[in-house]
């Protein structure tokens, strides 16, 4: 799981992780977490209860994080003209 947004103590939007490599549209890779690939499953995204939560495994560069939210808006929403 990895949190995007957090809106309040119960509640945060976040996709959820793979941990084998996938490409396509709704995939993008994160790198290496505990020594597997990590990739984001963009189509997953959605509100979640922080019950979902049990442990952090760490956190990621400002960098990926940010071409993250450039690719999740292009992936859910293609036909909008966003950049």
């Amino acid at each position: 799981m990895l949190v995007l947004r957090v809106f309040n103590a119960e509640t945060f939007f976040g996709v959820d992780l793979i941990g084998h490599l996938r490409t396509g549209l709704y995939y993008f890779p994160i790198g290496t977490l505990e020594d597997r690939e990590a990739v984001a499953n963009l189509s997953q995204a959605r509100l979640y209860d922080t019950k979902h939560l049990i442990r952090k495994m760490g956190t990621l560069d400002e960098a990926t994080f940010r071409q993250l939210t450039k690719a999740l808006p292009l992936a859910l929403f293609p036909a909008l003209p966003l950049k």
